[in-house]
């Protein structure tokens, strides 16, 4: 069924594209060479094909905006978003490693820095590189200079740029339906009655979802920074923290004892419903709090709730002092049909103009220092400022827990995977505790 949906893909794209597709540049393993900022190369007639996973509301709408800046600079480019086509952000991800064990690539495409490894050294191949080095680009536009110093080490592999950034989202972030919860708690003990408080009232006190194990990561890594504190989730990711010592191992237990207390008031089909949708029950009034990543901001604003007014954000109690953060990218494919377009486009999209657009609807913090969100609503300036303010500013795509040899990917879903057996009651809390600390201190030498 796949290779008849990727047949059917590809003669349906080809009717798009035959309006003029150039052939393009193939680009090689030692960094681009064509100058990006020449206005005058010819575009005419010419198409991009970029491939995301963003197809929920906010983040489908923020993708549109970044296309919007590219085609305001290059309106006669035809950008062709598979994605879009495909309906789904999964579909989207099959579609792309079909294309790539094809040697089919498109010619931009998003990932995240624990994806870079795979992508560089294709099936584990050092000598198969499936992605062009940016470094000429950044040199031109000077982002090295302007981009923060914590994204700018998840952009790099083997000393090489390989993708550009467009922001920072939070992760540790805690969205709240005003109506239901008026005061926001400020501690961890705070937190955990008014949770209490709201089950007794009959509300779901946070929203859930369980389908997928990085979900309940978040919450999990969120509630280890509100109850151990910043310090100790940073020593924790970064492989600095001993787990042998008992006051340490005291943090760990703590902070799974506060996680399931939340996971105990979270909604039964927690287990059904993807994020989006948890994400919806603050907008019913069926929960009053959610822990996600600050897109979900995004996703409330595209839905016309107001924040300030019918939501708000903070940090998760007890982690103010700490910024957790991913970083969203895109990349140059090695072989791009349309290499010139591609690289057109990732200049446009790292820069201020683009990022204003894209961080506004996306709920998310810019990484371009030109970009001015002073003016912005009340949850993104709050944000900013707790970036700014933040003692640590922790990015997830840097370290990771993982266990022992494994790759890149599958250590990063880990844990995510042990979480997601602790929901579903396959392992106990005893034994997450001991598969922590074996694979940990393994995991660390």
């Amino acid at each position: 069924m796949k290779v008849k949906f990727s047949i059917l893909f590809v003669l349906l794209l080809s009717m798009v594209l035959l309006a003029g597709c150039d052939d393009g540049d193939s680009g090689d393993d030692n960094g681009d060479t064509d100058d990006p900022t020449d206005s005058d190369s010819s575009t005419d007639g010419q198409s991009i094909e970029i491939f995301s996973w963003w197809t929920s509301g906010g983040e489908a709408e923020a993708l549109q905006a970044l296309i919007d800046a590219f085609n305001d600079e290059y309106p006669e480019v035809d950008v062709v978003n598979v994605s879009a086509i495909l309906g789904h952000g999964q579909d989207a991800r099959e579609e792309l490693a079909n294309r790539m064990a094809a040697n089919d690539p498109p010619d931009t495409f998003q990932l995240g820095p624990r994806d870079f490894q795979n992508w560089v050294e294709y099936n584990g191949d050092v000598t198969d590189n499936r992605l062009e080095p940016l470094d000429s680009l950044f040199a031109t536009e000077g982002w090295a200079a302007d981009y923060p110093a914590g994204v700018l080490e998840v952009l790099k592999y083997n000393d090489l740029y390989y993708a550009v950034p467009l922001n920072m989202h939070r992760q540790n972030t805690l969205l709240y339906n005003m109506d239901l919860v008026p005061t926001p708690p400020t501690t961890m003990d705070e937190f955990l009655t008014l949770m209490a408080d709201l089950n007794t009232a009959g509300t779901v006190p946070v929203a859930v979802s369980a389908t997928g194990g990085w979900t309940l990561e978040i919450i999990f890594f969120s509630m280890m920074a509100g109850t151990a504190g910043a310090e100790y989730h940073r020593d924790f990711f970064t492989g600095a923290l001993d787990l042998t010592d008992a006051a340490n191992l005291e943090g760990l237990n703590n902070t799974i004892a506060n996680y399931n207390t939340l996971m105990s008031y979270a909604n039964a089909d927690a287990g059904a419903i993807g994020w989006d949708q948890a994400a919806d029950m603050l907008m019913a009034g069926t929960a009053a709090m959610y822990i996600h990543g600050d897109w979900a901001k995004g996703y409330y604003v595209s839905n016309s709730w107001i924040p300030g007014t019918d939501f708000d954000v903070m940090a998760v109690p007890g982690s103010e002092n700490e910024f957790i953060y991913n970083v969203d990218t895109f990349a140059l494919c090695n072989g791009a049909a349309n290499r010139e377009n591609a690289m057109n486009f990732l200049r446009v999209i790292g820069g201020a103009t683009a990022q204003e657009a894209f961080n506004k609807v996306k709920g998310s913090t810019p990484v371009h220092p030109d970009v001015d969100i002073s003016t912005w609503d009340s949850a993104a300036t709050s944000t900013f400022n707790d970036y700014e303010s933040a003692t640590i500013l922790h990015n997830v795509e840097i370290h990771q827990f993982s266990v022992p040899d494994a790759t890149v990917e599958s250590g990063a879903v880990g844990l995510a995977d042990k979480l997601l057996e602790l929901y579903q009651g396959t392992i106990t809390d005893a034994e997450l505790v001991t598969w922590i600390t074996t694979n940990y201190v393994v995991a660390t030498q």
